[in-house]
């Protein structure tokens, strides 16, 4: 049970922090300048027709990649992998 409940509080853990930078990267005004410019290299796959893709591919890439990052951190910091891969 304990284990279960670790790996819950873990999940959901990662999930908050990920939440909290994608909120961080629309609504903070240093980001503003990296937002534009992820932005417009989205902008530019179809030419800038559709705006409307390269805000969603903005926010994947935001989501996808802050999610990645504090699943990796967390599960670092409290030892349930090490990067070399295997399980302790």
């Amino acid at each position: 049970m304990k284990k279960g409940l670790k790996k819950t509080t873990l999940a959901v853990t990662s999930f908050l922090l990920t939440c909290l930078t994608t909120y961080l990267w629309y609504n903070v005004s240093i980001f503003q300048g990296l937002s534009e410019r992820l932005w417009t290299v989205y902008s530019k796959i179809d030419d800038g027709q559709n705006p409307g893709l390269a805000s969603d591919l903005e926010f994947i890439t935001v989501f996808g990649c802050s999610l990645v990052i504090f699943v990796l951190v967390i599960n670092y910091i409290f030892g349930k992998y090490r990067f070399s891969g295997t399980a302790k």
